[in-house]
């Protein structure tokens, strides 16, 4: 019995919550080095805004990913960053860059980050927005028009 609980509801889901872990970490990874003091003053204002402001949209983006409000905007949303932050680490590799930054001060080579951000918007993509306690992905959605 639980265990079909949890590939009608769980299963489902991995790929919003794959999603949502994956903002949190690099949120995470770039607001550390703004609590350390010897890094921030190696730091503009500039690079300190932009910084904050990036991982502040992604820990939004990622709450509102898992918490149900409005499923079918949150995941048209995170979509839209993770297209984004690929084509972010697709530029990046082509100009044969060491990091995209992406992780803060983690360097992860553009061409893994591109790689990460493909396997989780096809994820997404594949899911669909988690709407009513499960997931409306392609797998599920009916034929239009019919009931």
């Amino acid at each position: 019995m639980r265990s079909r609980a949890l590939l009608r509801w769980g299963v489902p889901r991995l790929p919003l919550l794959l999603a949502a872990l994956v903002l949190l970490a690099a949120a995470t990874l770039k607001l550390a080095p703004l609590l350390n003091p010897e890094r921030l003053l190696w730091l503009t204002a500039q690079e300190r805004i932009s910084t904050a402001l990036v991982a502040a949209i992604e820990m939004v983006a990622a709450v509102w990913l898992i918490s149900g409000y409005r499923p079918r905007a949150a995941w048209a949303v995170v979509v839209g960053l993770f297209m984004v932050f690929a084509a972010v680490a697709a530029a990046k590799a082509v100009a044969g860059e060491a990091s995209c930054g992406c992780f803060g001060a983690i360097e992860v080579d553009p061409r893994v980050t591109l790689l990460i951000d493909a396997i989780v918007l096809v994820g997404l993509l594949l899911a669909g927005p988690a709407v009513g306690g499960a997931t409306t992905g392609a797998v599920t959605r009916p034929a239009a028009g019919l009931p």
